[in-house]
């Protein structure tokens, strides 16, 4: 009786936990989890990858005389269960610098090329440039970050909710892309943030781009991910995920 009893209320906790469901927030882990693509807007030249730069930038700005376009690039490493419902999430960002000038943007999110998940993750010698970057491809889902306010040098500021996009690439993808918790690159997540709308003009506060801090500047200042989800009726914990032949997927035990 008294183990029963014990097991009940195992039971009742499991699933007083599934019904309030959990958050974490991920951050980046090294250099190579976020960079910038930036190239001229007239398309001369394969652009840069701006991977150690001391800010990610993306949005529309001015160097040198020229028109510049930027990409934000971030990848992070989740251990979500992969049937998870995502029910908010959203990616944060401390600025480098202050910008006033609002513009609108989309967030995107990557699928796999057999290397943004792998150990060099954005740097080099994976992408030798900007336009490298922007062959990687994206899902079809995206996001719409419309009339981005200005930022505050030092200040954090949050993107709009993204948990649809995330759901699509943690239960969705199918195939190659899919994502798997236990495994050291099928755990990550690729995001890509847009150059939007913006357009230079003649000041530099008001270039319609934005700054996050980059990892190589700070590491505590790095963009972050925000996610809160629920498990759909499944053990969270990455020891009770068992593979499933059924549908050649990793699962965890329901109950």
């Amino acid at each position: 009786m008294r183990i029963k009893s014990i097991l009940v209320s195992l039971a009742l906790l499991l699933l007083a936990s599934m019904a309030f469901g959990d958050s974490v927030t991920i951050d980046l882990a090294n250099s190579v989890d976020d960079t910038e693509a930036r190239r001229r807007s007239d398309e001369a030249g394969q652009g840069t990858n701006f991977y150690a730069a001391p800010a990610t930038q993306f949005g529309h700005l001015k160097v040198g005389g020229f028109d510049y376009d930027s990409w934000n690039y971030t990848r992070f490493a989740l251990s979500i269960p992969r049937a998870s419902k995502i029910t908010a999430a959203n990616l944060s960002f401390k600025s480098f610098n202050t910008r006033a000038q609002t513009f609108n943007t989309t967030v995107y999110g990557l699928l796999d090329d057999s290397k943004w998940r792998g150990v060099d993750g954005f740097h080099t010698d994976n992408y030798a440039d900007a336009v490298a970057l922007n062959v990687i491809s994206h899902m079809s889902t995206s996001v719409a970050w419309n009339n981005v306010a200005g930022w505050t040098a030092d200040n954090w500021y949050d993107s709009p909710d993204i948990s649809a996009l995330l759901q699509d690439m943690i239960h969705e993808m199918g195939g190659t892309d899919e994502y798997n918790p236990l495994d050291s690159e099928d755990k990550y997540v690729g995001l890509k943030i847009d150059e939007g709308d913006g357009i230079w003009v003649p000041t530099a506060s008001d270039w319609r781009v934005r700054a996050p801090y980059s990892y190589d500047t700070s590491a505590a200042n790095a963009a972050e991910l925000d996610i809160s989800f629920e498990p759909w009726g499944e053990i969270r914990t990455a020891n009770g995920m068992k593979y499933d032949s059924d549908c050649d997927c990793y699962r965890y035990f329901d109950y």
